[in-house]
């Protein structure tokens, strides 16, 4: 049974959230850093910045009903964390 969270997500989230991402061209909204893209090949970097690396999408009102392009922004999970690190080079590896 599909958490309370999930629930409120439509359907179709992954579709939405695939065109949010393909329409930055995979880049963080924050920084603008390129990250991993599908076919990128991720082999040579640690599963922690593949992580780090991975663009998410997310609600700026934490309302996962409200789907308007207006409220979904797309930041690298990490940035905080990583953030030097990833300004620093990364963008060439991946």
């Amino acid at each position: 049974m599909p958490s309370k969270s999930q629930v409120r997500y439509p359907e179709n989230w992954s579709d939405i959230a695939l065109d949010v991402k393909q329409s930055v061209d995979w880049r963080c909204s924050k920084c603008r850093l390129q990250c991993i893209r599908p076919r990128d090949d991720t082999s040579k970097i640690s599963r922690s910045l593949r992580m780090a690396l991975t663009l998410t999408v997310h609600h700026k009102n934490f309302l996962p009903e409200d789907n308007r392009r207006s409220n979904l922004y797309e930041p690298i999970p990490l940035m905080e964390e990583y953030g030097n690190l990833l300004l620093n080079g990364v963008e060439r590896m991946v």
